[in-house]
């Protein structure tokens, strides 16, 4: 920070500020954390460890995370589009 500007802060585990000079951070929405210190986009907020995003284009719920089906692993950040595309976290059988 410059003279005079607040101190810059790295936010924790599970919230981000998009507000470059803000010192404040935002929790990511219900059943969702980050992977970094310092997220500064609502984007860096990812399904936990045990859900998967099943459509991130559903704009009647965009945050939406859903538990792991039964006999499947769900690594943080899974979701159904890398299922079927076979790349990034995905859900994967037990």
């Amino acid at each position: 920070p410059r003279d005079g500007e607040d101190e810059c802060i790295f936010c924790m585990i599970g919230t981000f500020q998009e507000s470059t000079g803000s010192s404040a951070c935002r929790a990511c929405p219900a059943r969702r954390t980050t992977s970094i210190l310092g997220a500064f986009l609502s984007e860096h907020c990812v399904c936990e460890e045990g859900t998967y995003e099943p459509d991130p284009l559903d704009p009647s719920n965009p945050d939406k995370c859903v538990d792991c089906p039964e006999g499947m692993s769900c690594e943080e950040g899974s979701r159904l589009a890398n299922l079927l595309s076979r790349s990034g976290p995905r859900p994967l059988v037990d």
